[in-house]
């Protein structure tokens, strides 16, 4: 941390599929912390790729700010097709997602559940039946449909639902 105490006040990512924690926000003079980033790529082309993070400090009354960049080769393993669902509706709509892994041992699905009441999910084998019941109200709802699975590495994928009824 350098001559005096450092605190870590925020971190910033440029994209809302990072996801980001600090181990420690205060630390003493010689002491470290750990910054865990975490990508969802299940929307990104495969490819060369690049995520801005920034880290929002103070260190002796004064702020300061250490910009990096995560760097990473995508291979697209493990898919969701689509990768996203819109649904514009006056009424009852549903869709299919198809979950791809193209490992030599693929992981199994355990569960699926949704961040909000205007969208259901259920599944069956790799099929995710993504459904907005007729009695969903109106308005726009945005919503992340969470793919439980028995994979240690990706053991949540999520799926971004807009609905607009």
């Amino acid at each position: 941390a350098g001559a005096g105490p450092l605190r870590v006040v925020a971190v910033d990512a440029g994209c809302a599929c990072v996801r980001r924690d600090v181990g420690r926000e205060s630390l003493a003079p010689g002491e470290s912390t750990e910054l865990r980033v975490e990508v969802n790529t299940l929307q990104t082309p495969p490819g060369e790729h690049a995520w801005p993070v920034a880290v929002r400090y103070e260190h002796g009354g004064a702020p300061g700010r250490l910009e990096l960049t995560l760097r990473a080769r995508v291979r697209a393993e493990v898919m969701l097709r689509p990768p996203s669902l819109a649904f514009s509706t006056a009424g009852a709509a549903e869709e299919t997602v198809r979950l791809i892994d193209v490992r030599p041992t693929p992981l199994e699905l355990l569960g699926v559940w949704s961040s909000s009441p205007a969208v259901r999910a259920s599944f069956e084998g790799n099929a995710i039946r993504v459904a907005v019941p007729a009695d969903a109200p109106d308005g726009e709802h945005a919503a992340t449909v969470v793919l439980v699975t028995d994979d240690p590495v990706r053991p949540e994928l999520r799926l971004p639902v807009t609905v607009r009824k």
